[in-house]
């Protein structure tokens, strides 16, 4: 196991450089549907770092390869939450631009139902679709050279065409020494100061100007609508005012219960900033 997180870590693959492209799922930290972005991790865990996208909500970036004799990669976009079969747009980020730059990025064709590309280069992909295993060419221009049996196409559930590999010699990536001994008994952590980041001019040691939200309270209808109100109450933080949250069955009852709980958190930190 490489990474710690508590969310999914998908579709990873080796980069020439010897790093692991994956995307990362962030569905509890951050939101439950918008961030499923491209990140990096060396072979021994370590240098987890952002690839592309980290900023830009509304995809889900599946099955990023590198393109053959260039910085770019080639993912299967798919819209929104994520399409069934990993369905998307065929696309190709070029990570020079920066890592949330959109000018980074480059659809290749209209359709969004490309699954599982392999580039050849930056004008030959091999992928699967509906119909089956498909070359696609840099404008998008698309010709099936392998159709589902018409038996699988109709079964019930679907069957799908999935990861298509061309059988030829592929240079192997780098390999990145180890920067860890696990037969160490000790470790070596590396702390940074904050106050030297970005947008910290001003900014003591100890104090708090602004609160990051890792996790929001849920929405007060969707948990009425999917739970009722008593069990909605549940999910209020535990220091809200009891009259406004337990037990109630109107819609005022979570969210004042929710507006009270954010008063108690944030002139908690308020009160702890100003000392």
């Amino acid at each position: 196991m490489l990474s710690p997180n508590i969310e999914h870590d998908n579709t990873p693959w080796p980069q020439p450089d010897g790093r692991v492209l994956y995307v990362r799922w962030e569905y509890v930290d951050r939101s439950q549907l918008d961030y499923h972005h491209l990140w990096t991790i060396d072979p021994d865990g370590t240098q987890v770092l952002t690839f592309f996208g980290n900023q830009n909500p509304g995809n889900v970036m599946l099955d990023a390869k590198p393109i053959p004799g260039t910085p770019l990669v080639v993912a299967s976009f798919s819209p929104g939450h994520g399409r069934p079969e990993h369905a998307g747009r065929l696309t190709i980020v070029d990570p020079r631009f920066g890592p949330d730059r959109l000018e980074s990025v480059r659809y290749i064709g209209n359709r969004s139902n490309i699954r599982d590309p392999w580039a050849f280069s930056t004008n030959g992909f091999f992928a699967a679709d509906d119909e089956g295993i498909i070359v696609m060419d840099g404008d998008g221009r698309r010709e099936v050279v392998w159709r589902l049996p018409p038996e699988e196409a109709a079964a019930q559930p679907r069957r799908h065409a999935h990861e298509p590999r061309p059988l030829v010699p592929r240079p192997r990536e780098a390999v990145i020494p180890d920067r860890v001994d696990l037969s160490e008994d000790t470790g070596e952590m590396i702390l940074f100061d904050v106050t030297l980041g970005r947008n910290m001019d001003g900014v003591r040691p100890g104090e708090v100007r602004k609160l990051l939200v890792l996790e929001q309270l849920p929405k007060p209808r969707q948990l009425l609508r999917r739970h009722g109100a008593v069990d909605a109450a549940r999910f209020v933080h535990a220091g809200a005012d009891p009259r406004h949250s337990a037990g109630r069955t109107g819609w005022l009852g979570p969210i004042r219960g929710a507006r009270a709980a954010a008063g108690v958190f944030l002139s908690h930190w308020t009160n702890a900033s100003s000392r």
